[in-house]
């Protein structure tokens, strides 16, 4: 699933997350950034992402 969490003029800061199968449980998160008036519309840019076992997105959760 990939969501906006801030969409400012044309800027986006975007994070998806999906399970993954190996190890089982685990959770992928990404965060990009997207710039409509980049050189190449509609690239994002990879800017950090986490695999967390579920005491560790449980951890997260709680933390945010």
């Amino acid at each position: 699933m990939k969501t906006a969490i801030i969409d400012n003029n044309g800027y986006r800061y975007l994070v998806e997350t999906s399970t993954i199968d190996h190890p089982q449980g685990y959770t992928h998160i990404k965060f990009t950034t997207e710039w409509d008036s980049a050189r190449r519309d509609g690239s994002e840019q990879k800017q950090f992402e986490l695999f967390l076992s579920p005491m560790q997105l449980a951890n997260l959760k709680d933390l945010l």
